[in-house]
């Protein structure tokens, strides 16, 4: 309590991660469009961005390096 009142630590409500994270971040969360897009330049625009990168990144990969993949993890589950 006496760092909040010197002002070294403060509480904030939120209601969402979106606003946790432009108050943790000093960045716009951004708001999904009707498209389904975020604005350039938002913190979820730029999540989005990487997820897509890794999903394209994913789906390049040849089948049989993701079916030894998925070999090895049924073994590891054994």
């Amino acid at each position: 309590m006496e760092a909040v009142r010197e002002g070294k630590f403060h509480i904030h409500s939120v209601e969402n991660i979106d606003q946790g994270i432009e108050i943790l971040t000093g960045v716009k969360a951004g708001a999904r469009r009707p498209d389904g897009s975020f604005t350039e330049g938002t913190i979820n625009y730029e999540v989005d961005k990487t997820l897509k990168a890794m999903a394209e990144k994913l789906t390049s990969f040849p089948e049989f390096v993701v079916k030894r993949r998925r070999k090895n993890r049924e073994e590891e589950k054994r």
